[in-house]
């Protein structure tokens, strides 16, 4: 699912160099080191596990419906994905989300995807993260 947005990746974080034969999550890793970016990653060695084990699990996604569903769930009660903290994490999944938001309804944002749009709003009015993309507008007031 990841490389899918490489290119959107390595525009948010910049050109460097890198291996060719590495893998994509060591490219991201790479890459976000090299960028003004590095932090992302994580600040302390807790962080920078629990953002390696959800890009690891984000490899095997197959369908972004249900990715959408459960992020929304774990994002009930956190701004961010990973240790309230903004994280690579957000990046990638923002990225790997966008056309799931872009493509849901007004009333399937206010009842099942509640805090997944909520948290998708606030990342798109981050610095730099929408590379190219149309920021999606959200009708505050609930319509149903």
């Amino acid at each position: 699912m990841i490389n899918e947005h490489m290119t959107s990746l390595r525009s948010f974080l910049g050109q460097a160099e890198v291996p060719p034969d590495v893998g994509c999550l060591t490219e991201i890793v790479t890459l976000t080191k090299k960028s003004k970016y590095q932090d992302l990653e994580g600040s302390d060695v807790i962080t920078r596990a629990l953002v390696w084990q959800w890009l690891e699990s984000l490899l095997d996604v197959q369908d972004v419906t249900s990715l959408a569903k459960k992020v929304n769930c774990h994002l009930q009660n956190r701004t961010y994905v990973v240790c309230d903290k903004f994280t690579l994490v957000d990046v990638v999944l923002f990225y790997i989300l966008y056309n799931t938001i872009k493509e849901s309804s007004t009333y399937e944002q206010q009842t099942q995807l509640n805090h997944l749009a909520r948290w998708f709003d606030h990342m798109q009015h981050k610095e730099e993260i929408l590379v190219g993309r149309e920021v999606q507008l959200f009708v505050k007031n609930r319509i149903y």
